[in-house]
């Protein structure tokens, strides 16, 4: 109660230096510029987290970046198995594409560009503090597309 007290006191005493430094209109309105600034930046913050979620629920060339994301987040979470860090890359199955058109060169280096930007992705060089470099691969079999992507452990 005291202690509650006390903080009232130093708080009063520091509005009132500034209250007699500048004027009662000056002072509400730059209180009222910090509140503006504030509420704009947290506006940008909240932007940038949703743009990030509607990124991961993207899909690229028939690329579930979402799918990506989890099964690099499981990735963090298990931890790297050993044979993959002896062979210097890990596999990580995609779903099948249902075109039988390969991807051009321009379309396997946005999807590489994507998925390099993924939080997944982040969350794995933070933990194991490697380099990584993602290639996507295709490969034709029977009439339809295997596809997978490669982490390249530098």
């Amino acid at each position: 109660m005291l202690l509650s007290k006390m903080q009232e006191i130093k708080v009063i005493k520091k509005i009132k230096t500034k209250l007699e430094d500048v004027t009662l209109f000056e002072f509400l309105e730059n209180e009222k510029n910090k509140k503006i600034l504030y509420i704009k930046k947290m506006k940008e913050e909240k932007k940038e987290v949703l743009n990030q979620t509607i990124h991961t629920f993207q899909v690229v060339d028939g690329v579930s970046l979402w799918e990506v994301n989890r099964k690099l987040k499981r990735l963090v979470r298990t931890g790297i198995p050993k044979e993959s860090l002896q062979l210097g890359a890990m596999k990580i199955p995609l779903t099948v594409k249902k075109s039988n058109i390969l991807a051009t060169p321009i379309e396997i280096e946005r999807i590489e560009k994507t998925i390099d930007e993924l939080e997944g992705f982040e969350e794995l060089r933070l933990r194991f503090f490697h380099r990584y470099k993602p290639h996507y691969h295709e490969k034709k079999v029977f009439g339809e597309i295997d596809r997978w992507i490669e982490i390249e452990i530098c």
